[in-house]
């Protein structure tokens, strides 16, 4: 997924109906406020960067809590 997001080049430099895509791109976010932190030094907009932080802590312990629930029958199958 590192290829298709924005850590080597800038998102202007896409056509514009590719970068459409690159919008829903889930690295995009956290590649592009440490594209604007690091040299720049701006930074992020908190209310966005909370509400992907939200999110993210969510699919995460969705996915743990999943595991957990299934992972017997995973063994089982390997």
């Amino acid at each position: 997924m590192i290829f298709v997001a924005p850590a080597f080049f800038p998102i202007s430099a896409l056509f514009p109906s590719h970068r459409v895509i690159m919008h829903i791109n889930p690295p995009k976010s956290v590649i592009g406020y440490g594209r604007k932190l690091l040299p720049y030094r701006q930074l992020p907009k908190w209310g966005r960067w909370a509400s992907y932080m939200a999110v993210g802590t969510t699919k995460a312990w969705d996915g743990r809590w999943w595991f957990q629930t299934t992972g017997r029958g995973f063994a089982d199958a390997i």
